[in-house]
C-alpha cells in the first residue's frame, strides 16, 4: 500500500442513525434510575402529557444534533500497519492504533445497516478502557478486509491479496460450540436484570404508595375496582400483584433480549484465532487471538447452577487500573453445560482442562470476617443510636448473628490450588466463580501477614495479572511460599511471551 496515497475518509451517512441510538442508550442508562420515579410522581399532574412531550422532543432534537456533529467531525485513515482517527468539534484529537496492539476485533451489523451492506467495527487494544477505534457505517466488505489484514499481520503472514474474496471459507475453521434453545433461555433468566429491576422499581413503589392514598386516584380507579383498594390488606395484595406482573415482564424481556443477542451463536476456532458469531436481528462477530488469553473464568449464579449451566470467560489484558476492569476485555461462551466447556478448553487451551487439587482456606476466615465486617461495625453503629434514640434498638445486634451462616457458606466455597504451571481460585456464595491462570503470565506476587495471621501461621497472598487480581486469604503460610516459588519458577523457565 502506498502510504502517500492514503486519504482521510468519512463513514456513510447512515452512521448518524447509529450515533443517535448509542447516545440515546448512554443517556437512558445514566438517567433511568432518576427519570422513572419522577415520571410516576408527575403522572398525577394535569400538565404531565404536555410536559412529557416537550422534554421528550427536546431530548430527541439534542441527541440528533449531537449525532450529526459527531458524524461530520469524524474521519479515519487505514494504512498497512495502523488505523488513525480524527474526531471532535471543540476538543479535536487524533488517535493512532497499530495493528500489532489490537487484541479484540468486533464486527456488528445492525438491521438498519444490512440493506446498505454497512457494518460497525470496533478495535480493542491491550490496556484500553474501551474501544480505541470504532468505525460506524463502513462497508461490510471493508470491515472484513480490515479484520483479515490485522489478523494476517499478527500471525506474521503475508498480507492478503486485494483480489481475495473476504468471505472465502478457511479449511482450518473448526466449530467448537453452539447454544441450544434451553441455553439461551437460561442465559436470559440468569442475567442481572432482577438486580437492576429492584434498584429501579423500589423507588417507584415508594412513590406509588403515596399516589394510591390520594382521593383523585381512588375516584379514578373506583369504577374499575370499586372498593377493592380501600382495605389495607387489599392494597398489599394489589402491590404483590403489580410486583409479580413486573417481575414476569422483566424476565420475559430478559429472555427476549437473550434470544436477540445469542441466537445463531457459534464459537469457531480458526488457526490461532477464536471467533464468536451471534445475533438474531443485529449480526455480531468478534475475534480474539488465543495466545493473548491471560486467564479463564467459569461463572454461575444460583439460577444458572440450578439448570446446570455456567459461563466460560476468556479474559485478556484489561485497563491499566485494575479497579476499572471492564467486561469489554472478556470473550464469553454463555450458559453452557460444564462438560461442553471442558471440551472447548481441551481444544483451545488444553493445559487449562487439567484442574489442580483444591484446598480450603483456614477457618479463621469465618471468625475474622464475621467480627471485622459485621459484628464490630454493627456495634459501633447501634450503641450511639441507642443513646440518642431508644435502648430497644440494641435488638439490632441479632443481625450479625444472622450473617454468621452466610460467612460460613462463603468460607465453604473458598478453595485454591496450584501446580507448577497453573493456579486456580474458587469463590462463591449461592453460585460459584472459578478462575484459572498460567503462573508465568502473572505480573507480581504479594504475601501479607496481620498480627493474628502470624499467630496462627497464616497469610494472605495476592497475585497480579494484566487482566485481574487474585486474592487468597487465610491460607497456611508455607502454602503461600510454595505458591510464590512456583510463580517465580514458571516465569524463569517459560520462553513464551506473557502477552
Amino acid at each position: 500500500m502506498d502510504e502517500t496515497q492514503v486519504h482521510w475518509r468519512r463513514t456513510a451517512i447512515a452512521a448518524v442513525i447509529y450515533n443517535f441510538l448509542m447516545l440515546s442508550v448512554q443517556w437512558g442508562k445514566a438517567l433511568w434510575g432518576s427519570l422513572v420515579p419522577l415520571a410516576v410522581v408527575g403522572a398525577s399532574r394535569d400538565n404531565f402529557k404536555s410536559m412529557f412531550l416537550i422534554v421528550f422532543s427536546s431530548a430527541v432534537v439534542v441527541l440528533f444534533i449531537a449525532a450529526i456533529v459527531k458524524y461530520i467531525f469524524f474521519l479515519y485513515q487505514i494504512r498497512s500497519d495502523r488505523i488513525s482517527i480524527r474526531e471532535g468539534l471543540f476538543r479535536k484529537q487524533q488517535r493512532d492504533l497499530t495493528f500489532d496492539r489490537i487484541q479484540n476485533i468486533n464486527i456488528k451489523q445492525p438491521f438498519y445497516f444490512k440493506p446498505f451492506s454497512l457494518a460497525h467495527i470496533s478495535l480493542e487494544s491491550a490496556g484500553a478502557k474501551g474501544d480505541e477505534a470504532s468505525l460506524s457505517g463502513i462497508k461490510y466488505a471493508d470491515a472484513l478486509s480490515i479484520k483479515k489484514m490485522i489478523l494476517s499481520l499478527q500471525e506474521h503472514q503475508e498480507p492478503l491479496a486485494e483480489n481475495r474474496d473476504v468471505n472465502e471459507p478457511n479449511d482450518s475453521a473448526h466449530l467448537l460450540a453452539e447454544l441450544s434453545t434451553k441455553d439461551i433461555v437460561v442465559a436470559g433468566l440468569s442475567s442481572n436484570v432482577l438486580l437492576l429491576f429492584s434498584i429501579t422499581v423500589l423507588p417507584i413503589f415508594g412513590s406509588l404508595e403515596g399516589f394510591l392514598q390520594t382521593e383523585e386516584f381512588r375516584n379514578y380507579i373506583s369504577r374499575y375496582l370499586q372498593n377493592f383498594l380501600y382495605s389495607e390488606t387489599n392494597q398489599i395484595t394489589f402491590y404483590l400483584i403489580i410486583l409479580g406482573i413486573l417481575i414476569i415482564t422483566m424476565l420475559m424481556m430478559s429472555v427476549l433480549g437473550s434470544f436477540l443477542k445469542h441466537s445463531r451463536f457459534k464459537l469457531i476456532k480458526e488457526g490461532g484465532i477464536l471467533k464468536r458469531r451471534s445475533g438474531l436481528i443485529t449480526d455480531h462477530e468478534e475475534s480474539m487471538t488465543i495466545g493473548k488469553i491471560q486467564s479463564i473464568s467459569k461463572k454461575a449464579n444460583f439460577i444458572a447452577k440450578f439448570f446446570g449451566r455456567e459461563n466460560l470467560v476468556f479474559e485478556q489484558i484489561a485497563a491499566a487500573n485494575n479497579a476499572d476492569i471492564s467486561n469489554r476485555h472478556m470473550f464469553l461462551l454463555p450458559t453452557s453445560p460444564p462438560t461442553k466447556n471442558e471440551m472447548v478448553l481441551k481444544q483451545v487451551l488444553e493445559h487449562f482442562s487439567e484442574i489442580p487439587r483444591l484446598y480450603p482456606i483456614s477457618k479463621q476466615f469465618i471468625l475474622r470476617t464475621w467480627i471485622y465486617r459485621f459484628l464490630l461495625p454493627w456495634i459501633f453503629l447501634l450503641i450511639p443510636l441507642s443513646l440518642l434514640l431508644e435502648p430497644t434498638i440494641l435488638w439490632g445486634l441479632f443481625f450479625p448473628l444472622l450473617c454468621y451462616p452466610l460467612v460460613y457458606l462463603r468460607w465453604k466455597a473458598y478453595r485454591f490450588g496450584c501446580t507448577d504451571d497453573i493456579g486456580i481460585l474458587q469463590t462463591g456464595f449461592l453460585g460459584y466463580h472459578i478462575q484459572q491462570f498460567e503462573l508465568f503470565r502473572l505480573q507480581g506476587v504479594t504475601i501479607r501477614q496481620s498480627p493474628s495471621q502470624r499467630r496462627y501461621k497464616l497469610a494472605t497472598i495476592t497475585l497480579y495479572s494484566s487482566s485481574d487480581r487474585f486474592t487468597i486469604p487465610y491460607l497456611p503460610y508455607h502454602e503461600a511460599l510454595v505458591f510464590r516459588r512456583n510463580v517465580l519458577a514458571a516465569i524463569e523457565r517459560e520462553t513464551r511471551s506473557w502477552f
